[in-house]
């Protein structure tokens, strides 16, 4: 255009206002006006710098953030329009909101409120991310962990109750989904502010326009470019705020400072990186090419941002510049270059301050917690004899820490399970592994009639199929949550069958260890136990009841067995008062407590011994592997030798956690709250 010259002007007087760095092009255009004599400038002269000018550390973003309601003193509250807030970084704006004083009436917000950091952007962003992420093809199905971060959303509870019926392959069909799911939100007649209300209505716009394109057929792409497109369109989108101008403390961008005068300027974040921002060259021309032929270049955008900062310190009567010093997380703790301009040109002198965060790092005690009436009420409930009772596995974690005791069976905060259904952790291993034997033992039960002989164990192990059939079984169940026995299960993974080979090798490691022992009969299998006790009952699953004639004395004996499938061997305990001695969790006390109890219970209804067991897979092929509990060295045989004294520390145990008197205390052992969910409500 500038070098047409057929172009005729329409008016007879162009007037310039505001330019400051020119372009090559602007120049072109300038003097051609200028020599036809219809250009009118009106340009910004050079004033004295502020008499006050004040350089201020701070070690985070947000303490920068609440310095706001320290600055804003009387005299720049009264000012009005003529104090400016400037944000160099504007991510600071929604705490700077947040700390402006009651004080404060009137206030103007130029800078519009990023539309990525509202509740309707993170609908938006999990809901994708459930349908990418969060499906598996393997089970068909969605995946419980996304589900629960689904679930957690603030508009889950607004939101319709299949939004998670149908996994989406079609663009067009999610789009519309997603766009009835921000539309069922929005109607919803739960309270929601004003920023909430038009959060949704700017990302139902920019959903729509693109359900237009994708509907016209002009956007083909997959459902993964698809989620970076709306992200990309949410990122660059705001909300903007509703104001008078004219009235109020002016919270800006360093953009919408151009040609604006103020005598107070509070700019936060001045960081390098961040004033000046975006001096990146993006092009695909090389800097020297650009530079050579008149093009825009870095220096050019550094060139703006400093004439910006220049403006706001020649006409402002004090001006204070706040950065952030820290140098962790990716920052490098610079003041920007025009700050340390300023400080070599600068007459006149700048006071240097610096911004503490006025604590101090102390070692938190976590704190008993008093059993109330309503304390007492919910213990009661939750362990009724209605409800099930308690079981020895509460009680041990009682013993662990007293405080997660308190959480999860009281203030019922369940844990949080992260574990991605595919995933084959520990607990899970240890299910497949407890459901494969009971499987296996179920058929040799219905072969035999309960008792096993070595035929029939030496059979199995030469029919392999049986034993992989019944892993498979449990892996069907216990991982991949398959009820439907006619559904496929799906194609182990190089983890999945690593695991499976484990499984199997355990399992063949049991049935060599019974075969030992034969004959023998089996009991039971996942046999339920319980037993009365004051207004609650004891109860639990026995893994493996079974009797055999004991190789030392020949005696018939009745076994309680709990299979272990951890690497980690047992420890024998000293004595019946060890178990009940919070210190010894270390040391599987957990194990023996629950195996005692199964014991005690079995023992009642039986004149036969009773013998607790526990059988660590891992070892039971080792030469004169023992698993029969012992106290000091002496294996328990017969349990009921202990019960009397194994009952009265039970029976005190109880009185302690059922007693009103007696606070709920935290442990004293510090490890064992590295490994707690709860650590972060108590330490």
């Amino acid at each position: 255009m500038v070098e047409n010259p057929a172009i005729d002007f329409r008016y007879d007087t162009y007037a310039f206002v505001g330019f400051n760095h020119l372009q090559e092009v602007e120049k072109l255009l300038f003097k051609r006006l200028e020599r036809e004599g219809k250009a009118i400038f009106y340009q910004d002269t050079e004033e004295l710098p502020p008499e006050e000018l004040t350089y201020i550390s701070a070690p985070t973003d947000s303490i920068q953030a609440h310095f706001v309601s320290q600055w804003l003193t009387p005299e720049r509250i009264a000012a009005g329009r003529k104090t400016a807030i400037v944000l160099c970084d504007e991510k600071l704006l929604q705490t700077v909101i947040h700390c402006l004083p009651k004080e404060v009436e009137k206030v103007n917000v130029t800078t519009g409120y990023p539309l990525s950091q509202t509740a309707a952007a993170t609908l938006v962003s999990q809901f994708f991310n459930l349908q990418i992420n969060g499906y598996s093809l393997k089970t068909q199905s969605f995946r419980r962990h996304w589900l629960e971060l689904m679930s957690r959303h603030p508009y889950a509870k607004m939101m319709p109750e299949n939004y998670a019926a149908t996994h989406y392959t079609d663009n067009n069909e999610l789009l519309h989904t997603l766009l009835g799911i921000v539309r069922h939100v929005a109607k919803d007649p739960s309270p929601k502010d004003q920023l909430a209300t038009e959060s949704l209505f700017r990302v139902y716009t920019v959903l729509n326009r693109l359900t237009d394109l994708v509907d016209s057929g002009i956007l083909k792409v997959d459902i993964i470019t698809l989620q970076r497109l709306v992200t990309q369109v949410i990122q660059s989108t705001t909300i903007p705020f509703h104001g008078e101008p004219a009235e109020g403390i002016q919270i800006m961008g360093v953009l919408e400072t151009r040609n604006l005068d103020f005598d107070h300027v509070l700019m936060l974040s001045c960081n390098e990186g961040n004033m000046p921002r975006g001096v990146s060259d993006t092009s695909f021309i090389p800097y020297s090419i650009r530079k050579a032929y008149g093009l825009t270049t870095v220096d050019h955008k550094v060139a703006i941002y400093e004439h910006y900062f220049h403006r706001l310190l020649q006409r402002a009567k004090d001006v204070t510049l706040v950065y952030n010093n820290a140098t962790n997380d990716g920052q490098t703790g610079e003041m920007s270059r025009f700050m340390l301009q300023q400080m070599v040109e600068r007459e006149k002198p700048i006071l240097y301050r610096s911004l503490q965060a006025g604590q101090q790092t102390s070692l938190r005690r976590p704190k008993p917690i008093v059993k109330t009436d309503e304390v007492m009420a919910i213990m009661k409930e939750h362990f009724s004899k209605e409800k099930g009772g308690i079981s020895p596995t509460a009680i041990s974690a009682y013993l662990r820490c007293q405080l997660r005791f308190f959480y999860h069976y009281v203030g019922n905060l369940i844990e949080p399970d992260d574990n991605d259904e595919e995933l084959v952790d520990n607990r899970t291993f240890g299910n497949i592994f407890h459901k494969a034997a009971q499987t296996l033992y179920e058929k040799l039960k219905a072969l035999t009639g309960n008792h096993i002989t070595s035929l029939v164990i030496d059979d199995y192990l030469k029919r392999t199929i049986e034993i992989e059939q019944a892993v498979d079984d449990a892996f069907r169940t216990e991982l991949f949550q398959i009820k439907d026995p006619n559904r496929k299960m799906p194609n182990y993974d190089g983890l999945q069958l690593i695991n499976r080979e484990v499984i199997i090798k355990y399992i063949r490691l049991l049935l060599e260890a019974d075969r030992k022992l034969t004959p023998f009969s089996i009991l039971g299998l996942e046999k339920p136990v319980r037993m009365p006790f004051g207004d609650t009952v004891l109860r639990g699953y026995i893994d493996r009841l079974d009797q055999i004639t004991d190789p030392e004395t020949g005696e018939e004996l009745v076994r309680v067995i709990d299979y272990k499938t951890g690497a980690r061997k047992q420890k024998d305990l000293p004595d019946v008062a060890a178990i009940f001695d919070p210190t010894n969790v270390k040391e599987h006390s957990d194990y023996y407590l629950q195996a005692f109890l199964y014991s005690h219970i079995v023992r009642q209804e039986m004149s036969t011994p009773v013998s607790p067991l526990l059988l660590f897979i891992q070892y039971t092929g080792a030469e004169n592997y023992e698993p029969t509990l012992k106290l000091g060295k002496e294996p328990v045989k017969d349990i009921a030798n202990v019960s009397e004294e194994f009952m009265r520390l039970l029976t005190e145990k109880m009185s302690e956690i059922f007693s009103q008197d007696l606070a709920f205390s935290p442990t004293e052992d510090a490890d064992r709250c590295k490994t707690c969910p709860y650590q972060m409500l108590c330490r």
